[in-house]
């Protein structure tokens, strides 16, 4: 579990590295599957855009092949 509080204070993403995914939460965005894309999450109140972009360079150290959004399902990386 790694603290991703840029997008809310309580978010974690969760790494599996058995099947080398990550649970994104809302660190990541959402995966939209009506349209094939990921998009930006709506942020609230106590979003902090720099801690989200640390958040997204855990995310990205982790190298997973899965992402798992909390939104829609999973996409391949």
């Amino acid at each position: 579990a790694h603290h991703a509080p840029g997008h809310a204070p309580h978010q974690h993403v969760f790494h599996d590295p058995a099947n080398d995914a990550v649970f994104t939460a809302d660190a990541a965005g959402i995966y939209v599957p009506a349209i094939d894309e990921v998009r930006e999450t709506t942020p609230p109140p106590q979003f902090d855009l720099e801690q989200a972009l640390r958040d997204v360079e855990t995310i990205a150290g982790l190298d997973p092949s899965t992402l798992l959004y909390a939104h829609f399902g999973a996409q391949p990386t």
